[in-house]
């Protein structure tokens, strides 16, 4: 399942929980930038509050996979789909690295929050929490959400995005008192690419707008509240996300037969001009032949000087090498009988 945008999402979801929880005390949190968009409408839809909780993964080196994650209040957790030797090797090999990295990742979130606090625990107290997210691609963050309200006495946990993973739903069972989910994944891409607007704000925009909200917000002002979370500026900010990230509609294109030009009028043929019978035969004309030279014929004899005759008859004859010239070059091999008489002949 694809959808326009965050909001249609966030209004799709906000049908099926209102029939539920319609007239309860209920609050928002979102879990994501893309969260916060499709938080909104549900907060609007149940007059609830609207709150973000802020997280962020501690990641080793040469490691693709998060070993835990921590949130702006210290809630630390680690990574369910690692298990526990793999995390306990890891935490004895790198617990310099992960208590420095705890500090690094509390200093970068506290930052985020100078604007004012993004939650707090009054707003969820005895209440109907409701974690919102655009995906849910792993049960990682819910693991981080749910270690951060285990000291709040919430009237229950309700857990809520347009698509998740196979893992994250099988998470959401474990954690959740109830869910939703308008489309489950197995081989999931990415979160951007379900949606056909990318309708997200600026992540500045984001913080200062669910800070003011809570700032707002007080028990006796829920209405107030819930009208803040579809604050102009936000929603202005998603139309202009929305606007710069618009595909192009599609426009559908009719081919048509081509049409033939009329034939012009025809002249009368022009007579050729004469040509000569040679250049008229001219490409027909044979090739060149190539002739071998003749072999000359063999002189005779008769007809050569005598000496040249000679010389071309004559035959040299044997060698005749003397006696004890052949003995040396052609020697048998001595033996018993014969190496005496060898011996004499020799000498």
């Amino acid at each position: 399942m694809y959808f326009a945008s965050r909001m249609q999402a966030g209004r799709m979801l906000a049908s099926q929980i209102k029939a539920k929880y319609a007239g309860k005390e209920c609050a928002v949190v979102a879990l994501t930038d893309g969260g916060v968009v499709v938080g909104s409408q549900i907060a609007l839809a149940l007059h609830a509050p609207l709150c973000m909780l802020l997280s962020d993964e501690i990641q080793l080196p040469r490691e693709v996979t998060a070993l835990a994650g921590i949130t702006g209040n210290g809630a630390f957790s680690y990574n369910r789909e690692l298990s526990e030797g793999q995390i306990s090797e890891m935490v004895g090999e790198y617990r310099g690295t992960i208590e420095a990295q705890k500090l690094d990742k509390m200093h970068a979130l506290h930052r985020d929050m100078i604007d004012g606090d993004l939650i707090r625990e009054d707003m969820l107290a005895n209440r109907h929490v409701i974690l919102v997210s655009d995906a849910f691609v792993n049960g990682f963050i819910l693991d981080l959400a749910s270690e951060y309200l285990k000291p709040i006495d919430c009237a229950s946990v309700v857990m809520a995005a347009p698509f998740a993973s196979v893992q994250a739903v099988d998470r959401m069972h474990v954690l959740a008192d109830d869910l939703y989910c308008l489309n489950v994944l197995e081989d999931f891409i990415s979160v951007d690419h379900y949606y056909d607007t990318q309708d997200v704000p600026d992540h500045t925009l984001v913080i200062k707008t669910v800070a003011r909200i809570v700032e707002q917000w007080s028990p006796a002002r829920t209405e107030t509240a819930a009208a803040a979370a579809c604050d102009p500026a936000l929603v202005a900010a998603a139309g202009a996300a929305a606007v710069q990230t618009e595909k192009p509609a599609r426009t559908k294109v009719v081919i048509k037969p081509l049409e033939r030009a009329p034939a012009p009028a025809t002249a009368a043929p022009v007579p050729a001009a004469p040509v000569a019978e040679k250049a008229k035969h001219e490409h027909h004309l044979p090739l060149p032949i190539f002739k071998h030279k003749k072999q000359q014929p063999k002189p005779k004899l008769e007809d050569l000087p005598p000496a040249l005759a000679e010389a071309m008859t004559h035959k040299s004859p044997a060698p005749a090498y003397p006696l004890a010239v052949r003995h040396r070059f052609f020697r048998r091999r001595p033996t018993a009988g014969n190496y005496a008489a060898d011996s004499d002949r020799s000498r």
